[in-house]
């Protein structure tokens, strides 16, 4: 058993624009981020964040470097192709770089996305897709990817360059309970190279894994939990934080380190019988 590093604020990559809330006039928070491994090869692009799109760049990938976006459509706005969104795909087509876009695009396309109908919003991405033929939507299905007690609908959408969108696959919404109105999406991207080194993950399965000191240390470190009757949003956000941190810290002490590779397994459901149907085909 080979245990990943827990993602904790120490060892990712964020990427989000701070200036809308650094304004002294109507402070604002962003509306989109990127939250990723700091062992991939991933750079801010500042230049093109806003607060409603976090642009990265994605470098080592062998069909050259990819943007990558996070892109928040405002449901008010009367356009609903952002200006920001049409900025950006200026930019890399002007240097001739792939796009993945991941987007709440705040809008209904029977067409694109399989949504239950068509809205005006979703009419202008028709069109603009369909004039532009830049990006190919890779949602698969139609599950639903936002619920709340307004009601449920597809409006989380992924869109990938053509070369790309062939580089991708098992896109799926979880099935599980999310921390948001908005499900989690789930995809695999089939790159080579845009990883800086093989992530040194904990060996829990090897006789070196020191069991009783990884328990005396986690226990030794929930001291100073405090032990409140009630507690706050903030206070479970900042114990939670505080208890993969510690978790962390206390493998590095007591479990060996060990190396694999980056290869994505293939999908659980594809079995031995499967492929043995595949065979009489």
């Amino acid at each position: 058993m080979v245990g990943s590093k827990l993602v904790n604020i120490k060892n990712v990559i964020q990427i989000a624009d701070t200036k809308c809330q650094q304004r002294k006039k109507n402070p604002v928070n962003p509306r989109a981020a990127i939250i990723c491994s700091n062992h991939m090869n991933m750079w801010p692009i500042t230049e093109l964040c806003s607060r409603d799109l976090a642009v990265g760049l994605l470098k080592g990938a062998p069909m050259g470097d990819i943007y990558i976006a996070s892109l928040y459509c405002d449901g008010e706005a009367d356009k609903a192709v952002p200006h920001e969104y049409r900025r950006l795909m200026n930019v890399a087509k002007k240097e001739k770089k792939l796009v993945l876009v991941l987007m709440d695009s705040n809008s209904h396309s029977e067409t694109l996305w399989s949504s239950k109908r068509t809205d005006n919003r979703g009419r202008q991405w028709e069109n603009y897709l369909a004039d532009n033929q830049e990006l190919l939507v890779a949602n698969i299905g139609d599950n639903f990817t936002f619920m709340s007690h307004r009601g449920q609908t597809i409006i989380d959408v992924t869109m990938a360059s053509p070369q790309l969108h062939d580089k991708i696959s098992q896109w799926g919404v979880v099935d599980t309970v999310a921390v948001s109105d908005h499900l989690s999406i789930e995809m695999i991207l089939h790159l080579e190279g845009a990883w800086t080194t093989h992530p040194p993950m904990w060996n829990l399965g090897c006789k070196k894994f020191n069991k009783v000191g990884f328990t005396a240390g986690m226990e030794e470190k929930s001291r100073k939990v405090s032990h409140n009757r009630h507690w706050k949003g903030i206070d479970l956000d900042t114990n939670g934080q505080s208890f993969v941190i510690d978790m962390a810290d206390t493998l590095d002490e007591t479990a060996p380190l060990t190396r694999r590779s980056n290869n994505i397994a293939r999908a659980g459901w594809f079995d031995t019988s499967c492929k043995l149907s595949l065979i009489h085909i």
